[in-house]
This record gives structure tokens, C-alpha cells and sequence, in this order.
């Protein structure tokens, strides 16, 4: 799918729910007729231009000679993915054809700062009222890229920088590709920053399923698409993931989930190269790239038999794994200013407060620092925040968990007891993980196997015998 379908009064309507769009889900967005004539630009476009400026009815070269309007226009196929450079901020920029009646009749340009999951996460939010043709935007934009590079997975860690390394050496083959690592770490942005640079400046679908979302009984109809009275409730045939997925990539999320039903299914695709609708018997060649992310470890699983180890030796061709943000805390400064860059504000943090952040243990890895940025530019806006400040905010959801992990003091609330209570659980959640073994639970850590017996002495969560 490349084309956005639009009458040409919807597209020359203004004030209506295609200027909303415009103006919130795109950093710029601009709309042009089939003379390459600017018939709207978004509010945001306006920033950097002179007061008064009006641009409406001018050729698009006044604004953008670089992007490829006149060839889209001429050829009616989308271009995404270009990567640009706008006053030194990196973007990515898309061109959609809109069609009406078989009829190109204009174009939309885009450009997104911000990588486009929030452009995806806002549209597939919003209920607002409108043409439902509005929803191939949506579509689009999901299909065609993934919207991540790798400068959105900010660190400079050594296990960073290999990681980054190994990803884009993946993303130069069409093997499978494996992404291992804790909740929150990042894995979807790698997987997507590796789709993006294996089809950079070419239209290449990306599409992405979680196996853990989906029922098991609608899972095989998902992945593998279904025909009309297949079963009751198909009232109409229908494409599945490894189909719309042709010609790019899939992103099996959160594979470890995955019944053993459905991992014998997913191997016999991917030994065969091929697979069927439910309900059909044509052969469908299977033509997308396959990556799979989980946060378990499957090589462990596949030894339990709650994982096939032929799926998982299918699947790690290409093995990465994500450090979790403890195993990185020196980043923690570079990531908090790219957080409140992306809020367009600043934080004054005092030395102690730093200190505790880095030594924190995060649980809930980058997610939960963005989470925890966001908390603090809302409730310490234009204040100091201190040690006791982080400590507090530390302990939002704080108390469920350490009960979920046998932890029930809720009257400590210092920064110190902050991060002995999230050790103490960290270390738990690792330990039973690793069913009690000590070097492997260590090795998870990423602590020596010494100083993790000392932490479970001090905690009172030594091996007996």
C-alpha cells in the first residue's frame, strides 16, 4: 500500500480532520496539488519561516527542492525513508501520492523529527471523526517503515557500540535475525533501525506482531492470512502478516510467548519458504525478512522443552543482545538529555540526584527512565531536583512490585533503601530466572560471581546447602 485516497474536496477542505492531522502528527507536513502547487502546510511549518510569510499556491521548490514530489507525482509510487538534515537535526522524510478514482491528484510530504511510533501510537489513539479513506495514512506509514534508526538508540557504552556495530552488519544480510533483552531495553528501535538501513530509500513494508497480544486461536490467521468461511466470523478473505509483509520485513515480538502449537507451524514457514491461507491450499513463496525479539531466554527454554530448539537455532542466525541500562549506567546522562530534548525542556538535577540515578538498578530499563524524565519535566518544572526528589518518584509502583517479590517495607523512602530494595528484587528476579544458579544469575547481572554471593548474604538470599 502507497497510495493515500482523498476527493479532491476533502484534500481543499480546510479546518477539517486532514488539517488536524497534519498539524499534530508530523513535526512538518505539506500538501501539494498535481502542479506541485503548495495547497496546505502544517502550523509547525511555520516556525522557522519569516512573520507573514505565505506560501500557499507557490511552487514546492520555494520550500523543499530536494525531496521528489514532481517523480511521485509523475509515477504515482510513494518515496520514504529519505534521511535528512534540517538545520542539524536528523529526520526522515515520506512522499504519499493521493488518488482519487484511479487519479493522482496530489501529493503529501512529511517529515518526522521524532521517530514515527509516536506518529503511529497518536493516530491509532485518537477518535476523531472523519472520511474512514483517512486511515490509509495509518496504514501506510505502518507498512512502510518502521520509522527507527540507529541514532535513536542513544549510548556510548562499549556494549553499545558493539551492538550497533553487529546490528548494521544484520541488517546487511537476509537472515534471520534474533533480538534478546530485558522489557524496556529497546528492542523494538534495533529491530526497526535494522529494517530501515537493510531498505534505506526504498519502499519496503514493516510490520510487526505480538505474538503474546493475539489469541493462539486467531494467531495462525494473523500470521498466515485466511480465506472467506474459513471459520466462523471470516466474512471476507483476508491477507496475512507474512503476506502484507512481502518485499520488507516482519517483526515477530515477543516470540518466547509463542505456543509450541504455533513454533511448529512458524518452522515449517521458514524451512519451507512458503505457507497457506487458513482455509486454501494455494502456495504462498514467503518474501519478508524475518526478525524476532523476546525477554526470555530461549536457549534455557528450548533445554525445558517450553521452546523448540530447532525453531530457536532457526531463528538465532544472527544473535543480539541488548544491555540492560544497569550494565550501561553511564549512558544515563547522554539519555536524559536526549529525553528532554524530545520534551523540548530542561531538568536541574543536583550531583546527588545524578548519583542516585546511576546507581539505580532499573528494573523497567530506558522505558522507566523515560517514564521517570517525563514525571519530573511535568512535576519539577523551573525547580532543583534532589536526591530525595528521585527517591520519591523511585517509588511510584514501588510498593507493588517489592510485594509481588516478597519486599513489604513501605515506610522506607530514603535513596539508599531506593536502590537496596530494587537490588534486592533485581537480584530475585535474576535467581529465579536462572533456577538458583549462581554464575548464571551473576552473569545476568553482569556482576562477578563473587560479589553476587556478598549481595545475597547481605540480603539474607543465599543457596542454603
Amino acid at each position: 500500500m502507497n497510495k493515500i485516497h482523498l476527493t479532491k474536496k476533502d484534500m481543499h477542505t480546510r479546518g477539517g480532520i486532514l488539517d488536524e492531522l497534519m498539524n499534530n502528527l508530523f513535526d512538518v507536513s505539506i500538501l501539494i496539488d498535481t502542479d506541485c502547487k503548495i495547497v496546505h502546510i502544517s502550523e509547525s511549518s511555520y516556525k522557522d519561516m519569516p512573520k507573514g510569510t505565505n506560501v500557499i499556491g507557490q511552487d514546492i521548490t520555494i520550500l523543499d527542492n530536494i525531496s521528489p514530489f514532481r517523480n511521485v507525482m509523475k509515477t504515482g509510487r510513494a518515496s520514504t525513508g529519505l534521511l535528512l538534515e534540517i538545520h542539524g537535526r536528523k529526520c526522515v522524510s515520506n512522499i504519499f501520492p493521493i488518488e482519487e478514482d484511479g487519479q493522482i491528484i496530489g501529493a503529501i510530504g512529511t517529515i518526522v523529527f521524532r521517530n514515527l511510533q509516536r506518529v503511529k501510537r497518536m493516530f491509532a489513539g485518537s477518535d476523531s471523526g472523519g472520511p474512514d479513506d483517512l486511515g490509509e495514512i495509518y496504514n501506510s506509514i505502518s507498512r512502510i517503515e518502521s520509522g527507527y534508526t540507529f541514532h535513536d538508540f542513544v549510548g556510548e557504552d562499549p556494549t553499545v557500540k558493539d551492538l550497533i556495530e553487529k546490528s548494521k552488519k544484520a541488517a546487511g544480510s537476509h537472515l534471520p535475525v534474533l533480538i534478546i533483552g530485558e522489557t524496556g531495553t529497546g528492542k523494538e528501535i534495533i529491530a526497526g533501525a535494522i529494517h530501515n538501513r537493510r531498505y534505506n530509500e526504498q519502499y519496503a513494508p514493516y510490520v510487526t506482531i505480538n505474538c503474546t497480544a493475539i489469541p493462539e486461536n486467531l494467531l495462525e490467521s494473523e500470521l498466515f492470512g485466511h480465506e472467506k468461511g474459513a471459520f466462523t466470523g471470516a466474512d471476507a478473505a483476508k491477507p496475512g502478516k507474512f503476506e502484507v509483509a512481502a518485499g520488507g520485513d516482519i517483526l515477530l515480538d515477543e516470540i518466547g510467548d509463542m505456543s509450541l502449537f504455533m513454533q511448529s507451524k512458524l518452522l515449517r514457514v521458514l524451512e519451507s519458504k512458503e505457507f497457506e491461507r487458513v482455509g486454501s491450499s494455494r502456495i504462498i513463496p514467503l518474501q519478508a525478512g524475518i526478525i524476532a525479539s523476546t525477554n526470555k531466554n530461549l536457549f534455557l527454554l528450548s533445554e525445558e522443552k517450553k521452546f523448540r530448539s530447532d525453531l530457536y537455532y532457526r531463528l538465532n542466525t544472527i544473535e543480539l543482545f541488548i544491555p540492560p541500562l544497569r550494565r550501561r549506567s553511564g549512558d544515563i546522562p547522554l539519555l536524559l538529555d536526549h529525553f528532554c530534548d524530545e520534551l523540548e525542556t530542561k531538568l536541574n538535577l543536583t550531583q546527588s540526584a545524578l548519583r542516585l540515578l546511576t546507581g539505580y538498578v532499573w528494573p523497567g530499563n530506558v522505558r522507566q527512565l523515560r517514564n521517570l524524565t517525563q514525571r519530573l519535566a511535568i512535576f519539577y518544572e523551573n525547580k532543583q531536583i534532589t536526591e530525595e526528589d528521585i527517591a520519591q518518584e523511585l517509588r511510584v509502583g514501588q510498593r507493588t512490585y517489592n510485594e509481588a517479590f516478597g519486599f513489604t517495607k513501605d515506610d522506607e523512602t530514603t535513596p539508599l533503601s531506593v536502590i537496596e530494595n530494587t537490588e534486592r528484587s533485581a537480584i530475585l528476579i535474576a535467581m529465579r530466572n536462572q533456577k538458583n544458579n549462581v554464575s548464571a544469575a551473576a552473569r545476568e547481572l553482569g556482576l562477578s560471581r563473587g560479589t553476587l554471593y556478598n549481595k545475597l548474604k547481605k540480603y539474607g538470599l543465599a543457596p542454603k546447602g
